[in-house]
Formats: structure tokens, C-alpha cells, sequence
């Protein structure tokens, strides 16, 4: 139970930041009319991005099980957290459903991002498995 706290909470805080840095980007680059989008918006917009976060970092209890291999816990997690991000994402707008080809580059463009989170994390993760590895081969050595 205590793990699934945990992640809640830190999807929460991750979905909020990536808001954070997007509404930034936007806001330099969007100028008025995105400002004024953001600020109409900002409490759906909040809520929607932890819920995203969630649905991104819940299904990473996938990765304790160890019968299935990694790109099999990847596309599990991708799954469920891509079909939260489009199903929140044309809740509150966030896809340009009045354009065809804008949904699909939208698609795109957020699956290139997660995958980017996504190893990123893994990269972390590897480095501190490596790291604590090293730690446990230095205590045997000296007995």
C-alpha cells in the first residue's frame, strides 16, 4: 500500500511539473492568448496533469515483476499511460481535434517525450543498481 502511495504522489508532483515547465514554454513562446488559456484553465489543467502523472507512474509497479521481460513491463506502462494522457488530454483540450493531422503529430510528439522521461529514469535507475552494486563488492572484500 505504502508503494502505491508513493507513486501517486510522485506522479502527481512529476505531472505537475512537466505543467509547470510546458505552461512556462508556452507562455514565453504563446504570449497573450495562451496566458489567458492557461489562467481560464488552470485548475482543470492541474487537476489533468496529475491525473496524467498517475496513470504514468501507478503502472510502474509493472517493473517488480520479474516473469516479464522489460520491453513487455515498457509497453504496459506506455499503454496504460499513453491511453490516460489522450483520454485526459481530449477531456480538457488539449489535442487539436479539429485538425487530423494535428492529432497524430500530437501523438507522436507526446510518445517521443515519454519515451524520453522514460529513459531517462531508466538511465538513473541503471546508474544507481550500478553504484550500489559497487558498494556491496567493497563490504565483501574486506571481510
Amino acid at each position: 500500500m505504502k508503494e502505491y502511495i508513493k507513486l501517486t504522489v510522485q506522479g502527481m508532483a512529476i505531472g505537475s511539473l512537466i505543467l509547470i515547465i510546458l505552461s512556462i514554454f508556452g507562455i514565453y513562446f504563446g504570449g497573450k492568448e495562451f496566458q489567458e488559456l492557461l489562467i481560464n484553465n488552470f485548475i482543470i489543467y492541474s487537476i489533468a496533469a496529475m491525473v496524467v502523472g498517475i496513470g504514468f507512474s501507478l503502472p510502474s509497479i509493472v517493473y517488480e515483476n520479474n516473469e516479464l521481460s522489460l520491453l513487455k513491463q515498457f509497453l504496459i506502462q506506455i499503454s496504460i499511460g499513453m491511453s490516460i494522457l489522450i483520454i485526459t488530454s481530449l477531456f480538457v483540450g488539449w489535442i487539436p481535434i479539429n485538425y487530423g493531422l494535428g492529432i497524430i503529430i500530437w501523438v507522436l510528439i507526446a510518445l517521443i517525450f515519454v519515451i524520453l522521461i522514460w529513459a531517462g529514469f531508466y538511465l538513473y535507475n541503471r546508474k544507481e543498481a550500478s553504484d550500489i552494486n559497487k558498494q556491496i563488492k567493497k563490504i565483501q572484500n574486506k571481510n
